[in-house]
C-alpha cells in the first residue's frame, strides 16, 4: 500500500528539488566563476604547455577541448568576435592534435611528444600569445608567465 503512494509522490518531489537546485546554481555561478574572457586564453596556454611536456597519458589527455572554456555555447557568449574566433580556432586545433597524436601517449610511461605534434601545439601557443594584446583589456595584469618553448 505504501509503495504505490511513494511512487506517486516521489516524482513531483524530485522535480521540485531539481528545479530549486538549478535555480540555486544559476544564481551562484556568476559569483563563483569569472568571465570567460578573463581566463580562457591563459587556460589554453597552460593546457598546451602541459601537452608539450607530457610524459604520461593522463598529461596528454589532461583537458577535453570541447568542454569547459572550449564548449561552443560558452565561447558563443563572448562579446567580441575576435575572442570567439581565437578561442574556437585554438580549441579545435588542440583537440585535433590531441586526437591525431594520441597513439604516442597510449602506454603508461611511454608518452613521447613528437616533432610534428610539438609543432602543431607550438603554432596554437604562438596564436594565443599573439592574441594577448586583444585579450589584455579583460585579463588580469598580474598573471605569471610560463616558459612554453621547446628547449633545443
Amino acid at each position: 500500500m505504501a509503495l504505490p503512494l511513494l511512487l506517486f509522490a516521489l516524482p513531483p518531489a524530485v522535480v521540485a528539488c531539481t528545479a530549486r537546485f538549478q535555480e540555486h546554481q544559476r544564481l551562484q555561478t556568476p559569483v563563483l566563476k569569472p568571465p570567460l574572457e578573463t581566463y580562457a586564453r591563459l587556460l589554453l596556454l597552460r593546457e598546451a604547455g602541459i601537452m608539450l611536456h607530457a610524459t604520461q597519458p593522463w598529461e596528454w589527455r589532461h583537458y577535453e577541448f570541447n568542454l569547459g572554456a572550449c564548449y561552443t555555447g560558452t565561447i558563443a557568449s563572448l562579446s567580441r568576435a575576435s575572442w570567439r574566433e581565437t578561442l574556437t580556432s585554438a580549441c579545435d586545433d588542440l583537440a585535433r592534435t590531441q586526437r591525431h597524436f594520441a597513439g604516442a601517449c597510449a602506454q603508461e610511461g611511454a608518452c613521447r611528444v613528437g616533432d610534428e605534434a610539438w609543432s602543431a601545439i607550438q603554432r596554437v601557443i604562438d596564436i594565443l600569445e599573439a592574441a594577448s594584446v586583444d585579450f589584455a583589456v579583460a585579463e588580469p595584469s598580474n598573471r605569471p608567465t610560463h616558459p612554453l618553448r621547446r628547449e633545443t
